[in-house]
């Protein structure tokens, strides 16, 4: 029972403050005490996506995700008209050289949503794509735009979670990678602090605790951690979590000021 909310770790951003700093001291540690070049990524433009989805890999996620498709239940499964939009979708991904003018249409991201529904065994394809979504310069905008308040976007970064901190390892490999994109993403960052000024505050900013929440719970998961060679796409997720918490900060700042 209880609120969305209260079933993650807490939204405080003091208290997330605290884990990323840990866990960012832990990686340093861990990285120097290895031979060779550290693995912690020096990142001079942090707000920047991370992890890049190949044309070649997201022909391999269209593949995969029309395989599952015709295994699941029909409460599940993608209609022909839902796998016409999938296909324009992944197609939007696979056209970089569009990025900068290319959107995806709206009825996109329900199909996305309905895709996170699936088993946790079967969703790291839907995971892929998402990474790519939030490397693509209109992915989290158009996320964001879709219901007031950024409520889309915080449904989907909850449905990610709850695959992510499900004990399955290869959902939380593929989920980090997502986030991690996505909380590198300028547009999220920006997203944090304007929210303040939305006419639905109070939806809006438990919008944002919950995101806040997620990650920490995230961060702080020794199943995510355990996952082989996940140490680096968590490094980067921290400083990505980091310069979120800094945005949420500067704003809180400045509506202090306001006063």
């Amino acid at each position: 029972g209880g609120s969305i909310l209260e079933r993650f770790s807490g939204g405080d951003p003091s208290r997330l403050e605290a884990t990323v700093g840990k866990y960012a001291t832990e990686t340093k540690s861990t990285s120097k005490a290895k031979a060779g070049n550290s693995k912690y990524p020096k990142l001079s433009t942090p707000s920047s996506p991370f992890y890049k989805v190949t044309q070649k890999r997201l022909q391999g996620v269209e593949k995969k995700l029309n395989e599952f498709n015709e295994k699941m239940d029909e409460t599940l499964r993608l209609g022909d008209e839902e796998i016409g939009v999938l296909t324009r979708g992944i197609a939007v991904l696979q056209n970089t050289s569009s990025y900068h003018v290319s959107k995806f249409e709206p009825p996109f991201f329900a199909v996305v949503e309905k895709l996170l529904k699936w088993p946790t065994a079967n969703v790291f394809p839907v995971m892929d794509m998402i990474t790519a979504m939030f490397f693509h310069p209109h992915g989290v905008e158009s996320f964001q735009s879709q219901k007031t308040g950024g409520v889309l976007l915080t449904a989907i970064i909850s449905d990610i979670s709850g695959h992510v901190l499900s004990g399955n390892k290869f959902a939380a490999k593929f989920g980090v990678k997502a986030l991690a994109n996505l909380a590198g993403s300028r547009r999220f960052q920006q997203g944090l602090t304007s929210m303040q000024s939305s006419d639905k505050q109070a939806i809006v900013n438990e919008n944002r605790d919950i995101i806040l929440g997620q990650f920490q719970s995230i961060l702080s998961d020794k199943t995510v951690k355990s996952v082989p060679k996940i140490s680096t796409v968590l490094a980067t997720f921290t400083q990505n979590v980091a310069v979120c918490i800094a945005a949420n900060k500067t704003e809180s700042f400045f509506e202090g000021a306001r006063k």
